[in-house]
């Protein structure tokens, strides 16, 4: 107890450098992360001081000859390790449970330690005259304080910045969005809130929900025109939580409930979206399929809300291209497209435009960046005859295109909802009807992958925490039988005969996982030889013991 104490203590000691060095940690929570820190830190110490604890002991018994008289008296060197080894036991019981209860425990604790200070973060970041980061855009402002949130709000803390700029970046960091605003408000909503929430998907439970509130605030975005200006506007966004990104700051039956919801983890989660949005599009593509076939016509929805009535008889994909289909009718008929025209305050008595055209090419597009997928259709027409319904006078256009349309039953909602498990299947349906795109293909491979990975990961993860367990058991007699053994050495060279083959134990057990979160089950034979190792070893030092 005394050494796992010593060696626990200096262990989250270190653990509280990084959030301290961040700024992620006040003053007054740097002692309450310490102590957050201890359950945790006790896996790692447990084994090394359970080694170490039974060579003192044992070496104090050799060295007041204790072990002489007790073999004197006729107790053997089995008896004499019979304490060690159902000391090791509860040892390896006691591992076992802190890793299934107290553990996530208290790294949940430490979790939202950091959340709730993360204010303090902020502030000092802007004071300094830096920017920070936050929901995708590089942000900077003159000044920042924390404010007292409104009475009955769930918020745990507010910051309130001035003359602020912020900018959003494409992936390869170029600008795409620049904004300046008078003051904005940043609100931070416990990630516990979210758990209970109507309508949040298991991938965005226990996530913070950060909102940043901007006041008398212009914009300008690549692709809008010159931008705009407007009173207030809010941006939410959530903050993943890095502890339930890694497998080892879950429990065993947390790890076991990933085999459903492997969406829990966000880079499964991210593949999951890609691979809704691509079976959202070839859903989207086979019911306007089916709806040309079977009715001649099929309705979408603009911008507005108002109704787009489109009139053609035959739908044909364009090889090569996913989500593109051209629309004609037969008998050299012309594709009939009906379109609200809207004025200034759009209303259900709008005049109608009527489209005709000898085709028309019909997009359902959902955006080239796999992380931020959007599903949009468009029609393009060439050689558009375009009468208005209130003038009845007709024009001739050479392009025509009406863009930003919409289904008149989102399936992308429904299908974000599913589990990775689930929308799979969907997925293998859907194609039994409509042939896969090339996206999709791409995606069900990406989103397979990560689940098998995340697969490895837990069975690693779970493996090791048993050889962690174990180990304890085995450390105490390699320590005992190491100290019988070499009566006459120092302390500390005894110890450096337990010391290295655990040091060697733990490598071979990393390596393992390693292995076993590359290729599965073969890695586990790695994983668990350094333990069998460390046994034989220890069975070897009390045979040469009881023989002399």
């Amino acid at each position: 107890m005394l050494s796992a104490t010593v060696l626990v203590a200096v262990i989250a000691l270190g653990a509280s450098v990084k959030p301290v060095s961040d700024g992620l940690l006040s003053a007054e929570n740097f002692i309450k992360f310490i102590l957050y820190a201890l359950p945790p830190m006790l896996a790692y110490a447990l084994p090394f001081a359970a080694g170490f604890g039974a060579t003192l002991v044992y070496y104090r018994l050799s060295q007041d000859n204790e072990t002489v008289a007790a073999q004197a008296g006729g107790i053997s060197h089995r008896s004499l390790l019979f304490p060690a080894a159902c000391t090791g036991v509860l040892l390896a019981i006691t591992l076992a449970i802190l890793n299934e209860v107290l553990i996530p425990y208290f790294l949940y604790k430490m979790q939202r330690l950091i959340t709730r200070d993360l204010a303090t973060w902020v502030i000092q970041e802007i004071n300094r005259g830096e920017s920070v980061e936050m929901g995708g855009m590089m942000v900077h402002a003159r000044s920042a304080e924390r404010v007292a949130p409104g009475p009955g709000s769930a918020a745990t803390d507010v910051i309130l910045m001035t003359h602020v700029a912020a900018i959003e970046r494409d992936g390869t960091g170029r600008p795409t969005t620049e904004v300046t605003s008078e003051r904005a408000w940043v609100i931070v909503f416990p990630w516990e809130g979210n758990q209970a929430s109507e309508g949040v998907s298991a991938a965005d439970q226990g996530k913070s929900r950060i909102v940043m509130r901007l006041e008398n605030f212009a914009g300008i975005s690549e692709g809008r025109g010159a931008g705009g200006a407007r009173e207030s506007a809010d941006v939410a966004w959530s903050v993943p939580n890095p502890f339930r990104d890694n497998i080892k700051f879950l429990s065993w039956s947390a790890m076991r409930e990933l085999e459903e919801t492997p969406e829990r983890m966000n880079w499964v989660d991210i593949w999951r979206k890609d691979l809704a949005f691509c079976v959202a599009e070839r859903m989207t593509s086979a019911a306007l399929l089916e709806a040309i076939n079977r009715e001649r016509t099929f309705s979408l929805l603009d911008d507005q809300g108002a109704e787009v009535v489109v009139k053609a008889d035959r739908m044909e994909a364009q090889p090569g291209a996913g989500g593109i289909w051209k629309l004609t009718h037969s008998g050299g008929k012309p594709v009939e497209i009906r379109v609200p025209r809207h004025g200034t305050v759009p209303s259900p008595n709008d005049p109608v435009l009527t489209l005709l055209a000898p085709a028309a090419t019909l997009t359902i597009d959902i955006g080239k960046d796999r992380l931020y997928r959007t599903l949009n259709l468009r029609l393009d027409m060439t050689d558009v005859t375009v009468a208005d319904s209130s003038s009845g006078q007709p024009t001739q256009r050479a392009v025509y295109r009406v863009g930003g349309l919409k289904t008149t039953d989102n399936v992308v909602v429904p299908l974000l909802q599913l589990t990775s498990p689930e929308l799979l299947v969907v997925a293998d349906e859907i194609t039994r009807k409509l042939p896969a795109t090339a996206e999709m293909s791409i995606a069900v491979r990406d989103l397979t992958d990560r689940i098998d990975r995340l697969g490895r990961e837990v069975l690693a993860k779970t493996h090791e925490r048993w050889v962690m367990a174990v180990s304890c058991c085995v450390l105490v007699l390699t320590g005992a039988v190491t100290s019988l053994r070499l009566t006459r050495k120092l302390p500390l060279t005894v110890y450096l005969f337990t010391f290295f083959p655990a040091v060697f134990c733990i490598v071979i057990m990393s390596g393992g996982q390693q292995l076993t979160t590359q290729i599965g089950e073969p890695g586990l034979l790695v994983m668990w030889s350094g333990v069998a190792i460390l046994g034989v070893y220890t069975f070897f030092q009390y045979r040469v013991l009881a023989r002399n």
